[in-house]
């Protein structure tokens, strides 16, 4: 318990650590793991779905569509919401858990019968929609919980869950779980059917019964904010916090914030670092079988394709970490982003030269690389969005990059889609090079100031919020 509630004294000038914090982040971080599993879990058991439920890989593949969908259609919503301050981090951080929580439950019954293949679907979207509330919090929690110096840290570990987690949903299932099910007779088949449909209950009820216990235990403790703020230029904006806005002051905070040029190009670039790979990595298997005079390889593409989405994850976990340490170490935002971007573009260029040259282990290395240097650029971009805009609440700024990030992704696929039906895979990895290159561009016009240290640098000043200014009002309880 006194892990939970402890505190860093530092009350001299109004600002305090909580002990509490690292406590409230691993469990931030296990619901982030809980929705990696949700993302990457369907595609390595597709042709157990294809036989169980008798549908089509086609209709398998809209778990993944479905659990984009729903953050298209609640952004707006949840925004709204939020700028009017009737959620706070307790609120989010407890519906995620329930959310996943529910998702998981509504798969494991759905193997109940083979006729409820939609309960999965239902699943996907509710925990679609948990992901999305989730993904708010890595910026948004790190800036009212932890000081400068740690606020890289509080994002990148929250950020590197979700990357455990798409690990374990891609690695987990296909080890627990038969997948060929051809050549063998009714019989045996049904048996293999029953035996893979216990294996994916037992699954999902681990991750159902461990996302209830999150949601217990963040219910009981947590509070949307800390009793006094960590920083100076939280306490500074905690104390210049005037009413509730009204509904439609909304458009003009939206204004303000889409004004900013570094917002701006910050959300772009996270857009295609997180988003742009997923392109290339999903399409990997039917790349590979397009390699010529490689009858071994083309043989293994499913392998093949799973191991580049591993070793891609592996580098963005690793990468998440080591951007939280240079965001704590190092403030010269700017100069990492461009570095990093410019290095992700390279790397990009290194998966081109193994798919022209049929060579799937520099596929292996060229995606590690890309998912470390793209990691590191998102977290400190993460970071960058939220300080970029302050003293604009940061959940209202961290909601709209989330919700505008998925439907650039979705025109992303859309156009690597078309490129392979037309021009092959090389030119999929061709797209991606070029895109990343302009992101590398575009990373050059981050501007390096961080309003958050200029704001507690000059703590006498008058911090000016007008009413059309959104900050996070959350009640803020002792627990101790």
């Amino acid at each position: 318990m006194m892990s939970i509630v402890g505190t860093n004294s530092d009350s001299g000038n109004g600002t305090e650590l909580f002990k509490r914090r690292w406590f409230f982040l691993a469990m931030l971080t296990q619901i982030q793991l809980i929705s990696g599993i949700s993302f990457a879990v369907f595609g390595q058991v597709n042709n157990f779905f294809v036989a169980y439920f008798h549908v089509t890989y086609v209709q398998v593949d809209w778990m993944t569509i479905a659990y984009q969908a729903v953050l298209i259609f609640t952004t707006v919503p949840i925004a709204l919401l939020s700028f009017r301050r009737l959620f706070g981090f307790k609120l989010i951080s407890v519906f995620a858990a329930s959310a996943n929580a529910l998702g998981f439950t509504l798969f494991a019954v759905s193997m109940i019968d083979q006729r409820l293949f939609v309960v999965s679907i239902c699943g996907q979207l509710v925990n679609g929609f948990a992901n999305q509330v989730i993904t708010i919090t890595p910026p948004t929690f790190a800036v009212f919980w932890f000081p400068e110096n740690q606020i890289g840290t509080a994002i990148g570990v929250n950020l590197a869950g979700y990357y455990v987690g798409y690990i374990i949903g891609l690695i987990v299932p296909s080890h627990i779980m038969t997948l060929k099910f051809s050549n063998t007779s009714q019989s045996y088949l049904d048996i293999e059917l029953n035996k893979n449909k216990h294996a994916l209950i037992v699954f999902y009820s681990v991750c159902a019964v461990v996302s209830v216990l999150a949601a217990i235990i963040l219910g009981i403790f947590a509070t949307d904010l800390p009793p006094k703020p960590p920083t100076r230029a939280q306490l500074l904006k905690r104390n210049s916090i005037k009413s509730i806005p009204k509904w439609e002051e909304c458009w003009n905070q939206m204004k303000i914030i889409f004004s900013n040029k570094t917002f701006i190009l910050a959300m772009l670039i996270i857009s295609i670092a997180v988003m742009l790979p997923t392109v290339e990595f999903t399409m990997m298997s039917q790349i590979i079988r397009q390699f010529k005079g490689k009858n071994t390889v083309t043989a293994n593409a499913d392998i093949i394709g799973v191991n580049v989405m591993c070793f891609y994850s592996g580098g963005c976990l690793i990468g998440t970490l080591a951007g939280a340490k240079l965001v704590d170490l190092y403030k010269k935002y700017d100069r990492i982003i461009i570095f990093s971007m410019f290095l992700s573009f390279l790397s990009s260029v290194g998966i081109f030269l193994g798919v022209y040259f049929a060579q799937y282990r520099v596929l292996y290395v060229g995606n590690s690389l890309l998912g470390f240097f793209t990691q590191v650029a998102v977290v400190v971009l993460d970071d960058v969005t939220t300080q970029t805009t302050f003293p604009a609440d940061e959940t209202f700024v961290t909601i709209w990059v989330v919700g505008l990030v998925i439907p650039t992704g979705i025109i992303y696929g859309e156009i690597g889609r078309v490129l392979f039906n037309s021009l092959g895979g090389l030119s999929v990895v061709t797209f991606q090079s070029i895109v990343f290159l302009f992101s590398a561009v575009f990373s050059c016009f981050v501007s390096p100031k961080n309003s958050r240290i200029l704001a507690s640098s000059n703590y006498d000043i008058n911090l000016e919020v007008t009413e059309s200014v959104s900050l996070l009002g959350g009640k803020a309880h002792d627990n101790k």
